[in-house]
């Protein structure tokens, strides 16, 4: 029954962000979409990986060919999330897991109309999908995530070496279709790599081998930094304290507890007991890198306020929280029988309201909120 409902849902979804992506294709729904296209198909098709496959798809199918390829990414990176809890939660049943992989790529900041009547605008999501680059450096994002957990033995491994071409290849796929990511996960490897060289200097051939992409990804970041900042002489980089932030949100602490609240919680009642967790900790770094990027950071010139050192910080938050609902799962599953393959005895445990109950209603909010934004977009009224 369960894969009867799961290719349901899978098909329904699909057909969902066809028919959105068709849309933001032909300019009929506000999204970036079609200005990618048009970079595609001009001399500027080599400044992201993504541009090519957008430009075949066009080409050859029109806005509904690429309606097809960014419903192949989003769905990927869907089906690619429920295998990767799989592995990070081995004892939590399958249909949970399932459940768990649509929540995080529906979940954005949490809505108050009152407040500030915006989904998106002035807040940190994760889940946009108006921005074809960002779908794309998303997906090959978390696959180098994966290997790399695999690669260090963070997770089963077959094969060390397949792990770490996969790692090397979708870091260097990921910073071709957008920097982001490379920008925040290298930082944050050099972290762990050190921590992990005074802890035990034999892993020091395996940090080695994990900078091999990123000398790779320098020369594509030098080559795109001179395509933005050095041939366009309209824009720079410059620093301050949450410029783009502040002039999207009246009162931007407000708007990163929106944004943050379920894995802010999280952090309160169960960093004592994981903070030795790898992949936690490195959910924690890459988002703190992302946070300070964007805090400290912006443009100048004729894109100020376009927000985009705010990429890395989409990636950051859309990570941490997996791996909040990881960290969750495994701190409290066992006192849901239902979640579990085996229920121990401690599942006899009535969960107490707070906080198990508490973080559950919080990600509601942010899963309500996710729906609402996305049925905006559905309805033509643009992401924001």
């Amino acid at each position: 029954m369960f894969k009867v409902i799961r290719v349901l849902v899978y098909v329904a979804l699909t057909a969902m962000f066809l028919f959105l992506f068709y849309h933001e294709a032909t300019g009929e729904f506000p999204a970036d979409v079609t200005a990618h296209i048009k970079y595609a198909l001009s001399e500027n098709s080599s400044y992201s990986l993504i541009y090519p496959f957008l430009a075949f798809s066009y080409l050859n199918a029109g806005p509904l060919g690429v309606g097809v390829f960014l419903t192949i990414i989003e769905m990927a990176t869907i089906v690619v999330c429920e295998r990767f809890l799989r592995k990070l939660l081995p004892d939590v049943r399958i249909e949970v897991v399932f459940v768990l992989a649509v929540v995080v790529n529906f979940v954005t900041a949490i809505y108050l109309p009152v407040i500030h009547p915006h989904f998106t605008k002035g807040l940190s999501v994760g889940n946009s999908w108006h921005n074809s680059t960002y779908l794309g450096m998303k997906l090959v994002s978390l696959i180098a995530v994966w290997a790399y957990l695999r690669y260090v033995d963070y997770l089963e491994s077959k094969n060390k070496f397949v792990d770490w071409c996969v790692f090397c290849v979708c870091v260097v796929a990921s910073v071709s279709i957008k920097p982001s990511f490379a920008v925040i996960f290298g930082p944050t490897l050099v972290v762990l790599c050190v921590v992990d060289l005074v802890r035990d200097k034999k892993t020091l051939k395996r940090s080695l081998t994990l900078a091999v992409p990123f000398v790779i990804a320098l020369a594509i970041l030098a080559y795109q930094y001179t395509a933005l900042y050095v041939e366009d002489t309209s824009s720079g980089i410059g620093f301050g304290l949450a410029r783009v932030w502040r002039h999207n949100h009246f009162f931007f602490p407000l708007g990163m507890l929106q944004s943050y609240a379920f894995p802010f919680l999280v952090f309160i009642f169960c960093w004592r007991k994981f903070k030795g967790d790898r992949n936690y900790r490195m959910a924690l770094i890459m988002f703190f890198i992302a946070l300070c990027i964007y805090l400290f950071v912006n443009e100048t010139g004729s894109r100020t306020y376009h927000g985009n050192f705010g990429w890395s910080l989409k990636f950051g938050v859309y990570y941490l929280f997996v791996t909040s609902i990881v960290i969750f799962c495994r701190a409290y599953a066992a006192k849901f029988p239902a979640f579990m393959k085996n229920p121990t005895q401690e599942s006899d445990l009535r969960p107490s309201f707070w906080p198990e109950l508490f973080m559950l209603l919080v990600l509601g909010l942010h899963l309500l909120s996710g729906f609402g934004n996305i049925l905006k977009m559905l309805l033509g009224h643009g992401y924001g």
